[in-house]
């Protein structure tokens, strides 16, 4: 109620209710705005106006703009954009220069092998053995990225690449961002890291198990997906096939 109360208080013309739960919706009939648009569900008597799903799976992004037609606002551009400051990228540029093996390699590759659901993580072994291959077999630099209370997770699987790569300093929201967009190639589970690769446009490759790859990755040249049943059915071919297109 009091969170309610403070909407109100901003005197909105339109909300978007994009998830349109029933807290979300019962929080939206809360805010006196002249429009209130959401999916269609059984709680449309709340909106001013609801908007049917597509029939299949599209991109989230492409998903979203049908609320926005919906009051005239007509877009295809799926692009991100994320702002990120010069004093970022100085911490990024530093961490690089300060690695020589970083430095001077042609491929910088991000390896992105979290997730707080383990379902959605890839088996570490396996992110071990990618990042050896890449060292080897591509003459790339490996940099594991990690966030808060992930750091643990970072270092074993480090030790199962038997010291391939190298792991990034700590680092704020926007300083990991210029920190990809430094990189030639992102990997990483479907995760928050993996959406920074898209905004920031650094070539990308996410995996999918439980997750549906049509809907969280863009699907083009630049940001591709490997699709599984489950994380454990990806193979490091999988992979590592995408990174040889």
């Amino acid at each position: 109620m009091r969170f309610a109360k403070e909407l109100r208080r901003e005197s909105y013309d339109v909300v978007f209710d994009f998830m349109a739960t029933p807290r979300s919706s019962v929080i939206a009939r809360m805010i006196p705005a002249k429009e209130r648009i959401a999916f269609h569900t059984s709680r449309a008597p709340l909106f001013t106006q609801t908007v049917p799903r597509g029939k299949s799976e599209e991109y989230i992004v492409r998903e979203k703009f049908r609320l926005l037609d919906a009051i005239g606002i007509h877009s295809s551009d799926v692009r991100l954009m994320l702002p990120v400051a010069e004093r970022d990228y100085d911490v990024a540029r530093n961490f690089i220069s300060s690695n020589p093996e970083l430095s001077k390699s042609q491929m910088r590759v991000i390896l992105s092998p979290t997730h707080r659901r383990a379902e959605r993580r890839w088996p570490m072994e396996r992110w071990a053995e990618l990042a050896v291959w890449l060292e080897t077999s591509r003459s790339a630099k490996v940099i594991w990225i990690w966030g808060p209370g992930e750091e643990g997770e970072i270092d074993a699987v480090m030790r199962l690449a038997k010291g391939a790569g190298v792991k990034s300093p700590k680092t704020s929201f926007r300083e990991l961002a210029a920190l990809i967009k430094e990189s030639h190639l992102f990997l990483g589970n479907s995760n928050g890291p993996s959406h920074v690769a898209v905004a920031m446009d650094t070539p990308s490759i996410q995996l999918h198990g439980p997750t549906s790859a049509v809907s969280w990755c863009p699907m083009t040249e630049r940001h591709r997906a490997v699709q599984r049943p489950s994380m454990d059915n990806i193979s490091l071919v999988d992979v590592t096939n995408l990174i040889g297109v």
